[in-house]
């Protein structure tokens, strides 16, 4: 991957545009995204096909960690294949909707795929999907850019345009795991030139 800047000022990471949003909106005093508590997560998420057949492939130790309002059956836990360009594969199937809430959404707010991995020795996001590690960020129609959808009802994806620390610095660890860490330091230091000369 590179980072390019357009002669409209327009950021792009291969061919990827960086919704400019995400470079001057953000967050103010003690709000930012440690305030979140998973409200986002109920909905669900579409996961890459391989993803999909990796969780699938870890179905048992999953299932030891679900709690009571989950089911343990993994063929509850996707819907059906769809086709979808945002994906590698161009393929991808959605997490189902249990008790009213994402299959793997535990009841205190928690992702049963991320409190499995850390509770079997494994990196925190092993068996999380790609687009679940990201969020709020989200890419669509090949724009990196965040979900609105819960702004304003949820502080932790909520972004102020007057702000002390941009979202691209708040979510420092999702965009490293979007764009990689090379790029994410190309990123700032655009980023830091472009206020500098302001």
């Amino acid at each position: 991957m590179a980072v390019r800047v357009e002669a409209d000022g327009t950021i792009y990471v291969d061919d990827m545009k960086v919704d400019p949003v995400l470079l001057t909106d953000g967050y103010n005093g003690s709000k930012g995204p440690h305030l979140c508590r998973g409200r986002c997560c109920v909905d669900g998420v579409w996961v890459e096909l391989r993803e999909r057949d990796a969780i699938l492939a870890a179905k048992e130790l999953i299932s030891r960690h679900m709690d009571e309002t989950q089911p343990r059956a993994p063929s509850a836990w996707f819907g059906p294949e769809e086709e979808d360009k945002d994906f590698a594969s161009g393929r991808c199937a959605g997490t189902e909707s249990f008790n009213g809430k994402c299959v793997f959404l535990m009841k205190d707010g928690r992702c049963v795929l991320q409190h499995a991995a850390v509770g079997e020795g494994m990196e925190p996001f092993a068996l999380k999907p790609f687009y679940c590690a990201l969020f709020p960020l989200v890419i669509t129609e090949r724009t990196l850019t965040y979900d609105d959808a819960h702004a304003g009802s949820n502080e932790c994806c909520t972004l102020s345009p007057a702000c002390e620390r941009p979202a691209v610095e708040a979510w420092k660890r999702e965009f490293i795991r979007a764009i990689g860490e090379e790029n994410y330091r190309e990123l700032l230091s655009i980023i830091h030139q472009r206020t500098e000369r302001r």
